[in-house]
C-alpha cells in the first residue's frame, strides 16, 4: 500500500483492527481503502468496489503434525477453525457441508486451537499458513490439497472512491 500510495502521490496511515471489523472502518469512512488478504466474493462486490486483483490465495488447511488427517479429502465431521468475518466460512462450508466451523477473534487463537487440540485443523490461505508456521516454528502441518481458491484485491466503498 505504502509503495502504491508513494507512486500517486498521497499519504497513507493505516489502521489495524480484527478482520471482522475492517469493512465496518471502510463503510463508516473511517478507513479509505482495506487491504487485508480481501477476497473478492460475489456478495463483497454487491458492497465494495475493488482493485485489480494483486494475489490469487489457494485456501488449505493446517493440523497437528500427528493427526490422522492427510488431506483435505479426510474433512468429514471434523471440526476447523476460521476468523470471524473470513470467507474461509463460506468456503468450508461450501467444500464439506459435514464440517463443523469454530470461528475465533484472530489467527492467533485460532492457532492456539489447533496446537491445543480444541479443533482438527485451522483454514486459511495455504501461503499464510505456511509463513506463520515457519516465523513461529509450529509443530502443525498443511493438509494436501486445497478447499479453494480467490482473487485477492483491495476492497473500497461501493461507487464513492473511484479516484483511489
Amino acid at each position: 500500500m505504502k509503495a502504491v500510495a508513494d507512486k500517486m502521490g498521497y499519504r497513507v496511515d493505516f489502521t489495524t483492527t480484527s478482520f471482522d471489523g475492517l469493512f465496518g472502518l471502510l463503510t463508516s469512512h473511517k478507513v479509505d481503502a482495506v487491504a487485508s488478504s480481501v477476497a473478492i466474493t460475489d456478495k463483497r462486490k454487491e458492497a465494495y468496489d475493488f482493485s485489480t486483483p494483486y494475489a490469487t490465495f489457494q485456501y488449505g488447511v493446517v493440523t497437528q503434525l500427528d493427526s490422522h488427517l492427510k488431506s483435505v479429502d479426510d474433512l468429514s465431521n471434523t471440526t476447523i477453525a476460521a476468523t470471524v468475518g473470513s470467507n474461509q466460512i463460506t468456503v468450508l462450508k461450501q467444500f464439506n457441508p459435514s464440517t463443523t466451523i469454530q470461528t475465533y477473534d484472530d489467527r492467533e487463537a485460532a492457532f492456539s486451537a489447533v496446537t491445543n487440540g480444541q479443533v482438527n485443523g485451522y483454514s486459511n490461505a495455504k501461503t499464510i499458513l505456511a509463513a506463520i508456521i515457519k516465523q513461529k516454528e509450529l509443530d502443525l502441518k498443511i493438509l494436501d490439497g486445497e478447499i479453494g481458491e480467490e482473487n485477492i484485491a483491495i476492497a473500497f466503498n461501493k461507487g464513492q472512491d473511484e479516484a483511489l
